[in-house]
């Protein structure tokens, strides 16, 4: 499969290029139902998630934090822009996108309509895919761990600072991903890993 994220620029305008980027499927959480029907991914899928320059103040689904926050920060304390993490510490733009597909559409023309965040109601933690879009594939998130200079102020996105554009920096962080898994494979993490919820990395 293919993955895509605009690149990370210092204050000289140069790219910084990330130590790392952590890429999760998952069969969801918070209580989530249905996890044992999730279905593989389609392939040729195309998918954007993040920021969209046609409707900007949609909610991204993406957040900023430091590797020295902690992994059990919640998410209401991390950041919408790039946070000024010191030194030799790690700057981390992670992105959730859509689980839920129209069943129809490998794509559409803003390459976001055919899919669809899990909708939750009331106060409980588990939600369900929207009827428009019935069908739960694997929930894919990207983490982008760029390593901090000491300068981060100063840092921005190349998509910030395109021909017209005033946002904040690393408010326009979004991803785009095209699906081309070896279809073997794909079923086989598909079902032997998340549809019996079991925790696989590293090709274990």
């Amino acid at each position: 499969s293919a993955y895509w994220a605009p690149a990370m620029l210092d204050g000289a305008g140069n790219a910084v290029i990330p130590d790392q980027a952590t890429i999760y499927y998952k069969g969801g959480f918070g209580g989530r139902t249905g996890i044992s029907t999730i279905r593989t991914l389609p392939p040729g899928l195309r998918m954007i998630a993040g920021f969209d320059m046609a409707n900007p103040t949609k909610a991204p689904h993406m957040y900023w934090y430091c590797v020295s926050m902690g992994p059990q920060q919640t998410v209401p304390q991390y950041s919408t822009k790039i946070v000024s993490c010191p030194k030799g510490d790690q700057v981390i733009g992670r992105l959730e996108f859509p689980a839920c597909w129209d069943g129809v559409n490998l794509d559409s023309a803003d390459h976001r309509s055919h899919m669809s965040y899990v909708v939750y109601s009331g106060t409980s933690a588990a939600g369900n895919c929207p009827s428009s879009h019935p069908v739960h594939l694997p929930e894919y998130s990207l983490g982008i761990f760029w390593p901090s200079d000491g300068n981060v102020a100063n840092w921005e996105l190349s998509s910030d600072v395109m021909p017209g554009m005033t946002h904040a920096p690393g408010t326009t962080f979004h991803s785009d991903w095209f699906g081309a898994w070896d279809p073997g494979i794909q079923q086989e993490w598909t079902t032997s890993c998340i549809n019996l919820m079991r925790n696989c990395n590293a090709g274990e």
